[in-house]
């Protein structure tokens, strides 16, 4: 993440429209033992920086996923002087479907 977000950043530091939006899609099964090294990023979102994880993954680890990942989107909206989300997390437990996934996470970036 933090190579991906480096580079994307160089190669848009001329460019002086701040009201550029770069949505950060992460997709997981949730099953990853270093899921924490991804809440600093969710907690620094910013209504520039804005991140959607969705975890397609089933049972109790994704659900564990899932939940802390809420709790950091919960705070980074907490810290937001307007209360606004920029960070959007969505389990989708048991969907099996790449159509249906694909159409909520377009629903979800637009």
């Amino acid at each position: 993440m933090r190579l991906a977000l480096k580079k994307y950043d160089e190669e848009f530091e001329d460019d002086e429209d701040d009201s550029r939006v770069h949505l950060v899609l992460i997709l997981t099964d949730g099953e990853a033992s270093d899921w924490h090294d991804l809440e600093p990023y969710l907690l620094a979102a910013n209504a520039n920086r804005v991140f959607v994880v969705a975890i397609v993954g089933h049972g109790d680890q994704a659900l564990d996923t899932y939940n802390a990942y809420k709790k950091a989107a919960e705070q980074n909206q907490a810290a937001d002087e307007f209360g606004k989300a920029h960070v959007h997390v969505v389990l989708f437990d048991g969907v099996t479907s790449p159509t249906e996934i694909a159409e909520d996470l377009i629903t979800l970036a637009a």
